[in-house]
């Protein structure tokens, strides 16, 4: 398996590389052994925070994995795309730019209809993401 090509193949590949067992992934990242297995086999998608949580401990950077990715063969846009909003908040560290979009999951329960509405914040330019990268570094090294 010289190039994966999915992302469960490049996570076990990833995860070799760092001469890691699984089951010692599991237990630095606290994802189920099992929930390893079908990520890497392709039967199950990680969530982006199981995403974020292996990546970290593998020391492998998104953009690494998502740059090996094959690139789709469509390139067409969906009909409708969600609104994005240019979102500016001032902070101890200056100016910060995001593009603000909106997820809705919703559930009906009886008559009305039950919502959670999460916001993503990605970062806009390039400032925002060095704050950001710093911003992060100093939780890690706080927590983890």
């Amino acid at each position: 398996m010289d190039t994966p090509s999915t992302a469960g193949q490049h996570l076990r590949q990833l995860r070799r590389h760092a001469k890691l067992s699984q089951l010692d992934l599991a237990l630095i990242t606290g994802v189920s052994q099992r929930h390893l297995s079908c990520l890497e086999t392709g039967r199950a998608k990680p969530s982006p925070r199981t995403l974020h949580k292996l990546l970290t401990a593998l020391e492998a950077p998104l953009e690494r994995l998502l740059a090996r990715l094959p690139i789709p063969s469509s390139t067409e846009l969906p009909d409708a795309m969600p609104p994005l909003v240019l979102t500016r908040i001032r902070s101890t560290r200056g100016e910060l730019s995001f593009l603000s979009t909106f997820t809705t999951f919703g559930m009906p329960q009886d008559i009305t209809l039950t919502s959670l509405r999460i916001e993503h914040l990605i970062p806009a330019d390039a400032p925002t993401w060095q704050v950001m990268r710093a911003a992060y570094a100093d939780y890690a090294a706080l927590v983890l």
